[in-house]
């Protein structure tokens, strides 16, 4: 990359890799996009300038995601507006503006899948209150998510589970995700994995069900800097 990062926003579409804020001291907001050599890349490979959407200097408020079966574009929110952008023409889109519930996107929470799932669905957890959140990226409305079947005592355990750097949510492909963390105690790293299934029920209903948990301990490491599916 060419400016200093600390834990920025990364998203993967296609062959490019994106990303977005954690610049530190003097280095400017600025978005960054890599295309993976072996992949058509030219002999000058390096990192590029991604221009943001109205000449925005700003951050995208939560963590951008994949869209790669419409059209592989990228979908990230500015301000109060929804944009879409194509790697292919290199430009952005204007999907949505003024986005619906836009304070909802605040407690929206770092914690968002990698990817657009269902077709249309952006998915997040927001860790504070414990709960699932879903976002319509074409009618631009927020769904009730039925997470009721989760018992976070008994898939979580008694100790309290903690969503910050070290989170992921993974969209592992037919409709199956993977919410991830790790926690490290007495010279010893916990990893912890949870498995559920997605499925619209109507245009206003989303619902979850946990297929599994499980966990990994990793003896003798201080910490795990990001946390990695086994999946």
């Amino acid at each position: 990359m060419n400016f200093r990062r600390h834990l920025p926003h990364r998203v993967v579409l296609g062959n490019k890799i994106f990303v977005f804020g954690g610049a530190i001291r003097d280095s400017p907001a600025v978005a960054e996009v890599y295309q993976i050599v072996g992949c058509g890349a030219s002999s000058d490979d390096k990192w590029e300038k991604l221009t943001f959407p109205c000449g925005g200097r700003f951050n995208p408020r939560i963590k951008p995601v994949s869209d790669p079966s419409n059209n592989h574009r990228l979908i990230a929110c500015f301000g109060d507006s929804l944009y879409a952008y194509y790697p292919k023409i290199e430009k952005w889109e204007l999907l949505h503006q003024p986005l619906d519930g836009k304070d909802l996107f605040d407690a929206f929470s770092a914690i968002m899948v990698d990817q657009v799932v269902l077709r249309s669905l952006m998915l997040g957890f927001n860790s504070c209150q414990r709960r699932f959140m879903a976002y319509n990226i074409f009618t631009n409305k927020w769904l009730i998510v039925d997470d009721s079947n989760f018992v976070y005592k008994t898939y979580f355990g008694a100790s309290k589970i903690y969503f910050g750097d070290r989170s992921e949510l993974f969209h592992l492909g037919n409709d199956i995700l993977c919410l991830a963390d790790s926690y490290t105690t007495d010279r010893k790293t916990v990893l912890r994995f949870l498995r559920f299934s997605i499925k619209l029920v109507n245009e206003e209903l989303v619902q979850l069900t946990p297929l599994s948990f499980h966990t990994i301990d990793m003896d003798d490491i201080d910490c795990f800097a990001i946390t990695f599916s086994p999946f």
